[in-house]
């Protein structure tokens, strides 16, 4: 698909979305793609996430993919 096709069907699909969660969504992602020299800068809600996880990667605390995958397969199904 040509490029300027593919972005008028863009436009046309963002203008009709009313949906303030997905246009914001998508509003970050075009801006961080537009924006490759910028650095990106965590909150510290954030920060203490990245943290967590760090510590529960330490403690062994980790799934596989595959068994998180098989987790969602049971709950989907239930």
């Amino acid at each position: 698909m040509a490029s300027q096709t593919l972005k008028e069907k863009v436009l046309q699909s963002v203008n009709k979305l009313e949906d303030d969660s997905i246009l914001q969504g998508l509003l970050n992602y075009i801006e961080l793609e537009s924006d490759n020299d910028s650095i990106y800068e965590f909150d510290d809600v954030q920060l203490q996430s990245i943290e967590e996880a760090k510590q529960q990667v330490k403690e062994g605390l980790t799934q596989s993919h595959s068994d998180v995958n098989k987790e969602i397969e049971e709950w989907l199904n239930k």
